[in-house]
């Protein structure tokens, strides 16, 4: 339930939007939660940094107004992120985490209806799983 793009989604009397407003790479949560082996898929190539939210902010101001702490999220989301991945690649060098992410930067959209899009970024994902294959068994070991 992606922001300006999908309808708040209802569990009980509460709503919900996507998480990643909050918190896009759960892995400092993960951690706190107990878990020692970490598997990271990311959707972003290596070098990837999120640039502040552009015009799409004053929407997220105006659609959400009656939840000011979507917009504040909204508005740092670009420094929480870049700050995560910095940490991940930290872990990784330390070999504390395990990564698969895109080689390549991909055209395909948050909200891609390009079914030929979809099926190639699919079959490169699963190419890039397969490669990282032996490499992860060894780290999950």
């Amino acid at each position: 339930s992606m922001p300006l793009v999908s309808r708040n989604v209802k569990i009980g009397e509460a709503l919900y939007l996507d998480g990643g407003i909050s918190d896009s790479i759960p892995i400092r949560r993960s951690m706190k939660d107990g878990n020692r082996k970490n598997v990271i898929v990311m959707t972003k190539e290596d070098g990837y940094v999120r640039l502040p939210a552009g015009a799409e902010l004053a929407l997220v101001k105006v659609r959400y107004m009656r939840y000011p702490k979507i917009y504040g999220l909204m508005r740092e989301r670009h420094i929480a992120y870049n700050a995560t991945v910095q940490y991940i690649e930290q872990m990784q060098k330390r070999g504390e985490v395990f990564v698969i992410r895109p080689k390549h930067k991909s055209d395909v959209g948050r909200v891609e209806k390009d079914k030929a899009k979809l099926d190639a970024l699919y079959e490169e994902g699963y190419r890039d799983a397969e490669e990282s294959y032996l490499d992860l068994l060894e780290y999950l070991d």
